[in-house]
């Protein structure tokens, strides 16, 4: 994809170098051209760019520069309009918001936002000091532009500013930037896009107010499955445990894209249970504690831990949700501690589900970690209707893009939304 990126005069604009690093370390075809405000070449030289992976660095008076134009071009803003896919203002001043809003065209870079085709998305990361956010004159400019077709305004973060003030205005994190322009959606979210419904983390078992019982499940799996569904224009709700990865939280300003946190094995099937009947496709990604204790509103003395604890089996959600579906297409996931496809076979078995993915595990204790928190692993894969399975060596993100490959394949017409 072509990143089309607009530095402009804030002190946070050194931050847009690690964004564009970002950018095009997420994935080998991403592009990114640099346009810097007036503004912006005071803090920031065009060079420092183009040695960190830039195509082409502009000034903003470049437009004027018929040698910077390309062979089969002679107007460069319309140029770089037509060539870029995003269009991302970052950081955004008080003064470019202002400018953008209100159809100014005095440099390269409110040319070139002006001369942006409807379908090219434009992505908007307001920094400035609390007061001047808050400003009904800044409040109206962002309104004015989020009415703009695919036009998305990040919310800045809050906390304590460069001049010394607290509130809402600091840049948001690098790695929450990043994801969020890695998972957009390629089309309009349309209102009868299919609905995924995702499950993810590690629940907890709670003995008393001090121990619990959980796994080290990150939900990492989660966050790719969330990010490759949403780049294609689905719905997503993920229902995702409270120790769940913290990258989940970065979708969040992304149209159509809801997380809901929940700590129980019971609290999570109460929040799938009321989303499963909506969706089209639920993936049961989540590693459910799958012990009970009666919970001890005091701590249990160490005396009392010499003795058998009282345990019971948690609800089976997946199961459960078997025997109820209608239209759904249900992935399940199973773990072992070996890539045993005996079990995995036994596991289909008790719970026919459309598509099994199997992974080996470990807590790395005694034994190298493997499979949580891990970015690769072997997985055994099966389409349980063709009968087709295969291992493969994959990272989460792969795993992730074949989940959603199988299922544009598999989807019946009585269960496609148009």
């Amino acid at each position: 994809m072509n990143y089309l990126i607009a530095v402009t005069g804030s002190i946070a604009c050194y931050r847009a170098l690690d964004i564009m690093r970002g950018i095009l370390k997420a994935s080998p075809k991403n592009k990114v051209r640099i346009i810097l405000s007036k503004g912006a070449e005071n803090f920031l030289k065009p060079e420092i760019f183009r040695y960190l992976g830039a195509e082409k660095v502009y000034r903003a008076q470049d437009d004027f520069n018929i040698e910077l134009l390309p062979i089969d071009q002679n107007v460069l803003h319309i140029s770089l309009a037509r060539w870029c896919h995003y269009f991302c203002v970052l950081p955004a001043t008080a003064n470019t918001l202002a400018r953008l809003a209100w159809g100014m065209a005095d440099d390269l870079l409110c040319s070139s936002f002006l001369s942006l085709e409807p379908s090219v998305k434009k992505i908007i990361f307001p920094v400035m000091n609390p007061m001047m956010l808050s400003h009904p004159h800044t409040t109206q400019n962002l309104k004015k532009l989020e009415e703009l077709e695919n036009t998305f305004v990040f919310p800045p973060d809050s906390g304590e500013m460069i001049c010394g003030e607290m509130g809402q205005g600091k840049m948001a994190p690098i790695e929450a930037i990043v994801d969020f322009l890695d998972s957009i959606p390629q089309l309009a979210l349309s209102p009868k896009a299919r609905y995924v419904l995702i499950s993810t983390g590690a629940s907890i078992s709670p003995l008393d107010p001090v121990r619990y019982l959980t796994n080290p499940s990150t939900g990492l799996t989660g966050f790719y499955l969330s990010q490759a569904f949403l780049k294609k224009g689905y719905r997503v709700t993920v229902v995702a445990s409270t120790t769940t990865h913290t990258r989940l939280n970065h979708l969040l300003p992304i149209p159509g894209y809801s997380l809901i946190r929940a700590q129980t094995t019971k609290e999570m099937k109460s929040h799938i249970d009321r989303e499963f009947p909506l969706c089209n496709l639920y993936i049961s990604s989540a590693a459910f504690c799958d012990i009970e204790f009666p919970f001890n509103e005091n701590k249990v003395k160490k005396k009392q831990l010499l003795h058998s604890l009282d345990i019971k089996q948690s609800p089976d959600i997946l199961k459960s949700l078997l025997q109820r579906r209608e239209h759904q297409k249900i992935v399940g996931f199973g773990a072992e501690a070996t890539l045993d496809k005996m079990s995995f076979n036994e596991k289909i078995h008790d719970k026919p589900v459309d598509f099994f993915v199997g992974n080996a595990v470990s807590n790395g204790y005694l034994r190298k970690k493997e499979g949580f928190g891990e970015t690769v692993n072997e997985y055994f894969l099966k389409d349980t209707h063709s009968g087709r399975e295969e291992i493969s060596q994959l990272n989460k993100p792969s795993l992730a893009n074949k989940i959603v490959d199988w299922y544009e394949e598999n989807i019946d017409e009585q269960h496609r939304i148009n």
